[in-house]
């Protein structure tokens, strides 16, 4: 009987608990103003990275769609390497997927590097896919793409390749 008390008690006062914080809650949220949507600017106006500075192809960039690499023209490690001029005070870059060819159970993955220390990386794999950054005057930009698998059950004949570009 006494265990049983006990336990009504507890979900009482449980209860009572609930009720006030949630009443509390209520309370807080009718005093907080509605957030007003805030549509982000890019950071440089006008900056939409349609001035090409390297081009790279990972993959088997000898068959079709390669053979206008200019860095690497088989599977591994391609690099773009660009210096930013010194006469600019820093310059936005943007990494871009231009086309792909690759296989499904293949992707394709960027890091990007200043001065030696990675500053960027992601996954580029999808064609469009950008990865943006700056650098100041006389830094040096290397990028380096590289493959991997995409465990999904499929087998391909041709490994395809990716077009990809740095531009400012």
């Amino acid at each position: 009987m006494k265990k049983k008390f006990l336990v009504a008690a507890f979900a009482l006062l449980f209860v009572a608990a609930f009720g006030f914080s949630n009443a509390q809650a209520q309370k807080l949220e009718a005093q907080v103003a509605p957030v007003k949507e805030i549509k982000e600017k890019p950071i440089i106006s006008g900056s939409s990275c349609n001035m090409i500075v390297g081009t790279g192809c990972v993959g088997d960039c000898s068959g079709p769609g390669g053979g206008g690499a200019a860095v690497a023209r088989s599977a591994g490690n391609p690099q773009i390497t660009y210096v930013v001029p010194g006469n600019v005070p820093f310059q936005f870059l943007c990494l871009q997927t231009d086309a792909s060819s690759l296989c499904p159970n293949t992707g394709a993955f960027a890091r990007i590097y200043r001065n030696g220390v990675q500053v960027a990386q992601g996954d580029i794999t999808a064609v469009g896919s950008t990865i943006s950054f700056f650098a100041l005057s006389g830094d040096i930009v290397t990028v380096e793409v590289s493959l991997f698998g995409i465990n999904n059950n499929i087998d391909c004949v041709w490994l395809g390749n990716l077009n990809f570009s740095l531009r400012k």
